[in-house]
């Protein structure tokens, strides 16, 4: 909701209205393929139910409806972990590698070091931002112990 300037009335926000129908959407798209509804079947069911051929036609207040006709069909929407972009996992996987190379033996240490830090025995496998920057710290770490030899 935004406020309207020198009123106490809100108004609703556009975008938030707009992200929120993409959402429902989403939802209504996953649910589909998770129940195993095929293209034929969902298009019937919009035909039917609400008299058009795309759910992005429907309002928000369908798109809810449309929701809870999919849990009704047996869908659960499920909360999953969300992991952080791809890019910065494989930003960071660069780096380290980067730094493996410049260390003295450095693709031979690199495996243990990926087992004691984030518990995987290869660098591919870790996903996790947080550890993967602890790695890239001991690397450093590491780098710069060995150029003050």
């Amino acid at each position: 909701m935004k406020a309207l300037p020198g009123r106490n009335r809100q108004q609703p926000d556009p975008r938030g209205a707009e992200a929120q129908r993409k959402g429902l959407i989403q939802k209504i798209h996953i649910a589909k393929n998770q129940l195993g509804i095929t293209e034929d079947a969902y298009r019937d069911m919009l035909s039917q139910n609400y008299q058009v051929e795309s759910s992005l036609q429907l309002n928000i207040k369908q798109l809810e409806d449309f929701r809870r006709h999919m849990e009704e069909l047996g869908w659960r929407p499920r909360r999953g972990k969300r992991r952080p972009k791809k890019s910065q996992v494989q930003t960071l996987r660069e780096e380290i590698l980067s730094l493996a190379a410049n260390l003295e033996r450095g693709e031979r240490r690199l495996p243990g070091l990926c087992e004691k830090i984030c518990g995987v025995e290869r660098l591919e496998w870790c996903h996790d931002v947080k550890k993967l920057k602890s790695l890239l710290a001991a690397a450093r770490k590491l780098l710069r112990m060995e150029m003050g030899r």
